[in-house]
């Protein structure tokens, strides 16, 4: 005996599961379409950056400064650490361990 309810389950279902992935996927982009950078991120997580030393000078043959991200750090107890190196693009003092990747790839450090 056919009485026509496993067609109503299945359409009930595959309309339900259209719903879900409306809702879960609202933005979604066209097929094909690669997804790019964030553009509400900062640059100093999106660009290539590179450590380099401090150049020295007549006055101070090995200059350094304090690491920005151990003195300003909200995550972690705040010190004061002296560094010979910054990044290149940022121009920002930075530890190099484990400091310049922290500062490069966490929003919050």
């Amino acid at each position: 005996m056919v009485t026509g309810k496993r067609k109503k389950l299945e359409y009930f279902t595959f309309q339900e599961l259209r719903k879900l992935l409306k809702v879960g996927h609202p933005e979604r982009r066209g097929l094909g379409a690669s997804p790019g950078p964030p553009h509400d991120l900062p640059p100093r997580l999106t660009e290539r950056h590179f450590p380099r030393s401090f150049p020295a000078t007549p006055q101070n043959k090995t200059p350094q400064r304090k690491c920005y991200v151990c003195f300003y750090s909200s995550k972690r107890r705040k010190k004061r650490t002296q560094t010979r190196y910054l990044c290149r693009k940022c121009a920002v003092p930075l530890c190099i361990e484990p400091c310049f990747e922290e500062y490069h790839t966490l929003l919050n450090f």
